[in-house]
């Protein structure tokens, strides 16, 4: 986590990365997700969301415990 805070281009790749994957969710057919069902395919879009939309007040925790950590 020390490295994360502390990396500016880390941080942001990482949240990139996780809107792309969060973005791309949102486009998969019911019988793709059915494969993987432990995925948590709600909250996979909604961290989307919240890096996208609330940027200014994300705390780096809560990307962290988006991420399932």
């Amino acid at each position: 986590m020390a490295d994360y805070q502390g990396d500016w281009v880390l941080k942001h790749a990482v949240q990139r990365g996780t809107e792309i994957i969060s973005e791309a969710s949102r486009a998969l057919p019911d019988e793709v997700k059915a494969l993987q069902p432990d995925i948590p395919g709600r909250q996979v879009r909604t961290i989307g969301n919240v890096l996208r939309h609330e940027y200014h007040g994300l705390a780096d925790n809560v990307h962290h415990l988006g991420c399932g950590r």
